[in-house]
């Protein structure tokens, strides 16, 4: 798969700080967005996914793209019970002045009447345009593989039920 030059190399000399803020400062921003529409206290999921991604980058053995990775360790991150995640400041300068993806109110009240895990696949797709393998590679549990015909279904199942919320006027 193909990786940034820098964190690529990076990876090969196994400088995992080096890679850590390489790839914050290339896909913090979309992390942040992507966090951002799942949870509202974003900066400590953010904190959560860099803490997360120091510690398994070593793991990383690019049999998917990195970005994909990048998003299930998001994902798992938010899976994460609160705790005492604190943005290191050093990070804390590589996502300043980011801010959620921006969308209209009813949008934005729609998203909020669906579950997390709806939210992820929704976001995802289409607001990060990842293929129906990446999105299933970030949704699959541990041990457990999502395919990505069900990753579609779940998609269509998604919009139905947005549909219906709009039609219905709760929002």
């Amino acid at each position: 798969m193909k990786i940034d030059s820098a964190i690529a190399r990076h990876l090969d000399a196994r400088d995992f700080d080096a890679a850590v803020h390489a790839i914050m400062s290339t896909y913090g921003a979309e992390i942040y967005g992507y966090l951002s529409v799942l949870t509202v206290e974003p900066d400590q999921a953010l904190a959560a996914f860099a803490t997360e991604l120091s510690r398994g980058l070593a793991g990383f053995r690019r049999e998917s793209s990195l970005r994909t990775w990048l998003y299930r360790i998001a994902w798992f991150a938010l899976q994460r019970p609160p705790s005492a995640f604190v943005l290191p400041v050093a990070l804390r300068g590589m996502v300043r002045g980011i801010t959620p993806l921006q969308a209209t109110a009813k949008i934005v009240a729609l998203r909020e009447q669906l579950q997390r895990s709806e939210q992820s696949i929704l976001t995802l797709r289409v607001d990060r345009r990842l293929s129906w393998r990446e999105v299933a590679e970030v949704m699959a549990s541990d041990g457990e593989s999502i395919d990505e015909e069900l990753a579609a279904r779940r998609f269509d199942e998604i919009c139905m039920k947005l549909r219906r919320l709009s039609m219905q006027g709760l929002v």
